[in-house]
């Protein structure tokens, strides 16, 4: 300023030099303008280098969480029993609900921020865009798996269920079967004592009962 002072005042008192004084004063004003264009073009890029490298930092933050939460489902088994199943049902909630929450707190704000980079035309928006998707992939196969853990689990728990269930009517039958052999086995050591034949086809009669009740306990 203090030079572009002085050549303006060279020029009021019409030096002889003021041809050249002039246009070296445009010159300096035009390299100045250039300067400050050049100034503010770096700058915007440094801001545009800032935005998308804190991008990518939140998008490698976002992909490791997602890798750890796979491991922990890949890593758990299905349970041996109703029990230990129910125990890895309730566990698995709890892991619902954290995906849920980082739905909001990782997800949508990293859309968020991909969507205001994208609308200000970054330079770098195609870069941006496929990191985005590759990061998305993998959060939709996580929650995917999820949903396939869970079914597993649950489909383990109905068939121990039923498993139970079976055990405790072969129980209930085999505690039925034990009382009757007891009952045949008391009959069968009653000693016969048979006087006339009325008796003994009485006794034979009760025999054919006998095995009957034999064949109805097998089956």
């Amino acid at each position: 300023q203090q030079m572009e002072k002085d050549g303006t005042i060279l020029l009021e008192q019409h030096n002889y030099q003021a041809d050249k004084i002039k246009h070296r004063l445009t010159n300096m004003k035009q390299k100045l303008a250039d300067l400050k264009k050049a100034t503010a073009k770096r700058k915007m890029g440094l801001y545009d280098s800032e935005a998308c490298l804190q991008f990518y930092w939140e998008t490698d933050t976002v992909e490791s969480w997602i890798k750890s939460k796979q491991g922990q489902l890949h890593g758990e088994d299905c349970g041996r029993d109703v029990e230990s199943v129910q125990i890895l049902l309730s566990k698995h909630e709890k892991f619902e609900s954290g995906l849920v929450a980082y739905k909001k707190d990782g997800i949508e704000n990293l859309t968020s921020k991909k969507e205001k980079l994208l609308s200000d035309n970054h330079t770098q928006s195609r870069s941006i865009q496929q990191r985005y998707n590759d990061v998305m992939r993998k959060w939709e196969k996580l929650q995917k798996d999820s949903e396939t853990h869970k079914s597993k689990l649950q489909r383990n728990l109905d068939q121990f269920k039923r498993v139970e269930e079976l055990f405790v009517q072969f129980a209930v039958k085999a505690s039925a079967f034990s009382t009757t052999l007891t009952n045949i086995e008391e009959d069968l050591v009653d000693p016969v004592r048979c006087n006339t034949l009325d008796e003994i086809q009485s006794f034979r009669s009760a025999n054919t009962q006998l095995q009957q009740a034999i064949t109805q306990a097998k089956n």
